[in-house]
């Protein structure tokens, strides 16, 4: 609903220009025209909606219109040339979209003349391009020749067939023989776009026409400084060659005998691969044979990038075995310096050692010496005695002592292994012991015959019948939950008084224990201190010192070894037995 009401609007704004363009002066059509823009642009060209409009615009000849307005002079006109420029776009997007197939002179005779006006209209924009001196004004009349070409391609995406009228003006060769650098890069563009749009264009255009093209785009190849212009020329020629390839035997004709030669000039100007392609094409003499030269350089360059690739890889294999080798080499190399300073600080060390005892021995002769000169003469042969006999028993005893330690260490080395291996037989005992106990879970009773067996039984038996098993409510099951459950929380509660006293028990016997060691190691009255008295009259320290000694005891339990600890357990363990438990337990089921 919504979608019907703003169509009619739309519709409604059409008949109300239609109706001002029929009422006012020559003068203020084109002016009035411009509106049609905003009513375009509320219909895109392939909607339904464009499609009606579009329509309704023909059938009120606003479109007709416009194309006449188009051919006035604008000079007198409000907006100049810039009013023409958007008049043409806004004929071009009213053609877009618009197809009228029972009427065949639209298609036959009016968008021609569309075509036509269009290329005029930008031949005259060219022209004030070329006049005009002032850059602002200049730039501005190109912008607008951009516009309405821009236009123009627009109009013929849809309208395919008119391709061919664009290339059959005269205004279009006009423009393309401009030497204008940046008019030129635009029409070669707008040529490329053509040939791209209809690939079927070039074998139906006239010889004329066609040669008037290739003249002109090899002209600018030749005559142009420009790279740009004859880089664009160049591709143009290559995109025609691709689209129609007999064209490459109009380029092989006499016409075009210096094409080849004046490609030389522009080599090396950043383009060298699309220069080189038709050279090639122009060396080849056919199509085939240009079809053939195109897949023998596509299989080269496919071949060149292998091969690129495959010494890459090498390269980079043998850069990383290199660098590889580069640090073995100075891992090396630094091992051996490193070998080098090791042995000359050893032989540091051991010339220090040797100065140092070549020192010693010197000073103690000199020592002797002095105690010589004090020595009397007769007694000299008498000291040199007891100085060799003191000598000898000093080697003697480190002699006997170096053997005394070697034997003890292998002595020592002997009874740890004894040790170990009592250790290792006692453990491995036990272990067999508890294996064959788990084997009996429960004790034979000796003793117990058929007839004893057979009375106990019996005295069961009677046992269930007199106290049989009662059957409690969930009531009973709730009261006797409850009753065990205070029991225990009386049991908790007592044992908690009972590990109190025990605690506050052992504090006094710590405190006790110490007090006495303190009494016993106690100074005299007047060596005493103020440490020494807080330490007997705190009721804390006795405790805290007392805790530290059991610390200290149990670290150093923890860190002997495995094997000195289980002489700990077994006494444990030996403790913990009584005499005539076994026998108890075997009574005991």
């Amino acid at each position: 609903m919504e979608s019907d009401e703003r169509t009619q609007q739309i519709i409604e704004r059409a008949l109300h220009l239609a109706a001002e363009v029929a009422e006012t002066d020559d003068s203020n059509v084109p002016v009035l025209l411009l509106q049609m823009k905003d009513i375009l642009d509320l219909a895109p060209p392939r909607s339904s909606l464009g499609e009606v409009l579009r329509n309704h615009l023909w059938n009120y000849d606003v479109i007709q219109v416009c194309n006449l307005a188009l051919k006035q002079d604008f000079a007198a006109i409000a907006g100049g040339w810039d009013t023409a420029t958007q008049l043409g776009a806004i004929l071009c997007q009213s053609c877009v979209g618009l197809k009228l197939p029972e009427m065949p002179e639209y298609e036959e005779k009016f968008l021609p003349d569309v075509v036509e006006n269009i290329l005029s209209l930008a031949a005259k924009l060219l022209d004030f391009v070329v006049k005009t001196r002032v850059m602002t004004e200049k730039q501005k009349h190109f912008q607008n020749f951009r516009t309405t070409l821009i236009s123009m391609e627009w109009l013929y995406s849809f309208h395919v067939f008119l391709t061919f009228n664009v290339l059959q003006s005269k205004r279009f060769v006009q423009i393309l023989m401009s030497e204008d650098v940046d008019t030129s890069l635009f029409s070669l563009m707008i040529l490329e776009n053509i040939f791209k749009t209809n690939r079927f264009l070039m074998g139906k255009l006239e010889p004329n026409v066609l040669y008037s093209i290739l003249d002109e785009t090899v002209f600018k190849i030749s005559a142009s400084e420009e790279s740009s212009v004859a880089r664009a020329s160049i591709h143009l020629i290559l995109t025609a060659t691709d689209v129609h390839p007999p064209i490459l035997e109009i380029l092989l004709s006499k016409r075009y005998r210096g094409l080849k030669a004046y490609l030389s000039k522009w080599k090396a100007r950043g383009f060298d691969n699309d220069v080189k392609r038709l050279v090639s094409l122009l060396e080849a003499g056919s199509i085939a044979q240009a079809e053939q030269m195109r897949l023998s350089r596509a299989a080269t360059a496919i071949q060149a990038f292998y091969r690129g690739s495959r010494q890459r890889q090498r390269l980079k294999q043998a850069e990383l075995g290199i660098i590889l080798l580069q640090r073995k080499f100075r891992q090396r190399r630094l091992d051996k310096e490193r070998v080098k300073e090791k042995g000359k600080r050893r032989e540091e060390r051991k010339l220090a050692l040797e100065q140092k005892r070549i020192n010693e021995f010197r000073s103690s002769m000199q020592k002797q010496l002095k105690m010589l000169e004090s020595v009397p003469a007769r007694e000299v042969n008498l000291f040199m005695e007891e100085n060799q006999v003191k000598a000898a028993s000093k080697i003697q005893a480190a002699f006997r002592g170096m053997v005394a330690r070697k034997k003890y260490r292998e002595r020592n080395e002997e009874v740890t292994r004894e040790r170990a291996a009592v250790t290792i037989q006692r453990q491995f005992r036990r272990y067999q012991q508890h294996k064959a106990d788990r084997k009996t879970p429960y004790p034979v009773v000796p003793g117990l015959t058929d007839a004893r067996r057979a009375e106990l039984q019996n005295m069961i038996a009677e046992r269930r019948q007199r106290f049989p098993a009662k059957h409690r409510t969930q009531e009973e099951f709730k009261e006797l939950h409850e009753k065990a459950f205070s029991l225990l929380a009386n049991h908790v509660l007592s044992n908690m008084k009972i590990r109190k006293s025990e605690q506050r028990r052992e504090a006094l016997l710590a405190r006790l224990n110490v007090e006495a060691d303190q009494l016993l190691a106690s100074p005299k009255l007047h060596e005493v201190t103020p440490d020494i008295l807080d330490s007997f009259t705190s009721r804390s320290a006795p405790v805290i010192a007392r805790a530290q000694q059991c610390h200290n005891e149990e670290m150093r339990g923890l860190k002997l070894p495995w094997w000195k600890k289980l002489w700990d357990e077994e006494e444990a363990e030996g403790l913990g037995e009584r005499p005539g438990s076994q026998d108890d337990e075997q009574f005991n089921f």
